[in-house]
């Protein structure tokens, strides 16, 4: 996924919006590849060993850069802001792999990058 430049997110492309994914790191690409999960286990009093309860799991989530080509216009940010910005999951498609639907929504800290003269990115966690 990361290997893509455009994607589509709740049936919009990207290229429509003005925006790609951008890369500030150097060197391969890292992707998640299972999501995070944890072992949840029963202690009991007198007893070392611990009872095995179940498994949990977390959605797969992992963060993005998008840049922006029209940076300069103020009302870009806004409607971009409201594309992510989304009460559900919706389907997020990446040029790559047309074929795999991520049913995606954007969560936590969203950070923008810039230099102060019209050039930057915004960093989201899906």
């Amino acid at each position: 996924m990361k290997q893509s430049i455009h994607f589509s997110y709740d049936n919009i492309n990207s290229k429509d919006m003005g925006v790609f994914i951008a890369w500030n790191d150097d060197g391969l690409f890292e992707e998640n590849f299972l999501p995070e999960r944890k072992i949840i286990e029963k202690k009991i009093a007198n007893r070392e060993k611990p009872y095995f309860q179940r498994v949990e799991h977390e959605p797969l989530s992992f963060s993005l850069s998008f840049a922006i080509v029209d940076w300069e216009n103020t009302e870009t940010l806004r409607k971009l802001a409201r594309w992510f910005f989304q009460p559900y999951y919706k389907p997020l498609i990446f040029d790559s792999n047309p074929n795999r639907v991520f049913y995606a929504i954007f969560e936590g800290d969203s950070s923008v990058f810039h230099n102060g003269m019209g050039e930057g990115y915004i960093e989201l966690t899906i």
